[in-house]
Formats: structure tokens, sequence, C-alpha cells
């Protein structure tokens, strides 16, 4: 993740490392030169910043719990925090915030516990926003910290603070909503959000999702049972988007290919049953992130549930797919599995 870290920040920077951009291209020229835009060795940026929020979740999960030889992985942290915040993937950072206000009742337990994501979610949060963050959000930051650092000196309690932590995530929320219904700022995305919130929809929104989501439930309505087929829709004969390139003064035409939404491409590809399994695995990582049965299959379910989230408003690709799989799978509680024979429930301990 580090290598994939440093190779996106001198692609930022408008370098070409291994030219993986044409001669005389560069990230800055995407979308104007070139349709879309790719980062990283993943090639479509969107892959990236699902690859690296995830890899985010997994890290500061780990990093929530009093674990020898943690404080190295905060460099992979900051640095794939960094380059999601300038990768322009909006779905990778909403992920990461929902899965950092989660893990407050999931994973937060202890004083020790709430005093290490004081001291973490303040570097996280700037490392994400770092050019957009105001003198005010900056102090607010600094003060988090500092009431981290000073409630560390309190005689350790182990007292259960999961009441108290869903309370906080409750209201954080709720602040989140408030914010959001009165925003009137610069920021796209957050405009977007306060006009669905007003329920104001546009086409546009979502870089023309919502135009290629009304589409492809259209397309749905033809084959609701089983679809047309995996990774089919591009045959399906959707309208084209059309949209206005401010930077060519031209109007650009994207055909369909897929949903930019993984539940909604399954269900108009695979139909109904399909796509209620993808929505159960999802819902097992959210399951197993606040029911788990030890350590590593939390922090797994958690990176998993990372995934799933952005994956709302993604692809799927064999680039950045097998982490969910690979790390669904490794949340799965062996120490509490009824499935395995008696004989291997007693080995299991000497093989782990």
């Amino acid at each position: 993740v580090t290598l994939l870290d440093l190779i996106c920040i001198l692609q930022l920077r408008g370098r070409n490392p291994l030219g993986l951009y044409p001669v005389g291209m560069s990230w800055q020229d995407a979308n104007i030169r070139y349709p879309g835009s790719y980062l990283g060795t993943l090639g479509n940026a969107g892959l990236t910043g699902a690859l690296l929020c995830t890899a985010c979740a997994l890290l500061l999960l780990f990093l929530l719990q009093k674990c020898r030889g943690r404080l190295p992985l905060l460099l992979p942290l900051l640095l794939s925090a960094w380059v999601l915040g300038r990768s322009g993937v909006s779905a990778g950072k909403l992920a990461l915030l929902l899965v950092m206000l989660l893990a407050l009742p999931a994973a937060v337990k202890t004083l020790a516990a709430f005093c290490r994501a004081l001291l973490l979610y303040p570097p996280v949060l700037a490392a994400l926003f770092l050019p957009t963050l105001s003198r005010g959000a900056v102090l607010a930051l600094i003060g988090l910290m500092s009431l981290g650092l000073l409630l560390r000196r309190l005689p350790r309690q182990e007292r259960d603070l999961r009441r108290l932590m869903y309370l906080l995530t409750a209201a954080l929320a709720l602040g989140a909503l408030v914010f959001l219904w009165g925003y009137d700022g610069w920021r796209q995305s957050l405009k977007e959000a306060s006009a669905l919130l007003h329920g104001q929809v546009q086409d546009s929104f979502g870089s023309g999702r919502v135009y290629i989501w009304r589409e492809c439930l259209r397309a749905f309505t033809q084959r609701p049972l089983l679809g047309s087929g995996p990774d089919t829709l591009a045959l399906r004969g959707l309208s084209p988007y059309v949209w206005y390139s401010a930077e060519t003064g031209k109007s650009v035409t994207s055909p369909i290919d897929a949903a930019h939404s993984e539940y909604l491409q399954v269900l108009v590809c695979q139909g109904i049953p399909a796509a209620l399994a993808r929505i159960g695995l999802a819902l097992t990582a959210l399951i197993r992130f606040f029911r788990r049965g030890d350590l590593a299959s939390g922090i797994c379910a958690g990176a998993a549930l990372c995934y799933s989230i952005q994956a709302c408003f993604g692809i799927s690709m064999c680039q950045s797919a097998p982490a969910f799989w690979l790390l669904l799978a490794c949340s799965e509680n062996l120490r509490c599995s009824e499935n395995l024979p008696d004989r291997e429930m007693r080995d299991l301990p000497r093989r782990k």
C-alpha cells in the first residue's frame, strides 16, 4: 500500500513513474486529453480509491486496538488518506468516514480505546481534507488530540463505554445531517447531498450517476428475475450519458457499460436473487463488525464493510474486488465455528 501511495503521489504532482500514462500526458489531463481518470497501478481512479479506503479502514481499526508494533502503520494510513483525499473519489472518502463513525460503538469499548480514537482520528481527517480545512476545523482537530492526551492521564478505567459511544455516534450523525441540510458552500459533492436532502434530484448528480441509475433501473424492469447475464450492461442498448466539459468546451458522450453501483450492476445483469445475495454479503460484514468474536475478525469485517459502502457508488473489477472477498473470509470467527468437527476444534489452537 505504501508503494502504491508513493506512485500515486508522484502522479498527482505531474510525474509519470513507470510510464503508466502515454508520453506527454499526466494525471492533470484526466477528462481533458483523454476520457476518465487513472491513478496508481490499478488503472481507474475509482478502483484505486476503493482499495485505498479499504486499506485505511483496516489500518485504522488495527491502530485503535492495544497491539504491539502498531505505530509504524501510521505511515501507510496517513499516506493513503492523503492520496484518497486528492483522488477525487468521493465514494471512498464517504465509506471511510462512515466506518470511522461506526467504529466508535463497534471498536471503542474502554476509555483507553477512546483516547486512542481521539489521538488517531484528527490526523486521518486532516490528511483526508488537508487543502480545504478552515482555521476553525484545524483548531477543533487540535482540541480533540489535546483532549485525548488529557484523558490518557486519568486513572485507567475498563468500564464498558459502548452505550456512550452509541449516543455519540447518533449525535455526530445528526450533526452531519444538519450541516448538509444547511450547506451553502462551493464543494460540489456537498451541494448535491444538500439538494438531495431537500428533495431536489438532477441527472448530473454524482458525475451523472443519477442518470445512469435511472437507465439501469429501466433495463432492470425488462429482465427482473435473472437479468441478461454477468457484465452484459453494455449490450442492453442504454442511452449514453452526455455531459459538457468546461475544460475543452465540448460535449462528451459516455456510453453506459457499468452501473457505477455494484449492487445495481448485479441487479440488472444477474437479477433479484443474485442482488439479494450480494446485499447479504455486505450485511454480513456489518453484523460481524458489531458482533465480532475475536479481534482479527472484527478488524477484517470493518474493512470489508468499508469496501461494501463505497461499492454503492463504484464498479467492481479484479484489481480491487479480491480485497473485499479476502477480508470477508478472514472475518469468519474460526474460534466460534460450530461447523468444525470436534477433532478439528481441539486442534485449532495448535494449528493457529
